[in-house]
């Protein structure tokens, strides 16, 4: 279980420090399977570090539904969305 500061459809998920992407990316190479844990305000930024790329991500838990459009995006990328 991970955390962001921000996760957009086409970027994955972000960071605003390098130390916290890195820290995120060799947690990726440790596990088999990776969740991602965003409130509402972390959807649609963006931010100067990618931690994670959607490829990298097996499921999204949120604080809310996503809309359509948003979930079948993620979707496409295979990431389970759960709220």
């Amino acid at each position: 279980f991970v955390s962001c500061r921000g996760i957009d459809y086409d970027k994955g998920a972000t960071e605003t420090h390098e130390g916290e992407a890195l820290i995120k990316q060799a947690y990726r190479r440790q596990s088999n399977l990776l969740v991602l844990l965003a409130t509402q305000e972390k959807m649609n930024h963006k931010f100067m570090h990618q931690s994670l790329a959607c490829h990298d991500i097996d499921y999204l838990i949120t604080d809310f539904k996503l809309d359509e459009e948003t979930e079948a995006r993620f979707n496409a990328h295979h990431i389970t969305c759960l709220y």
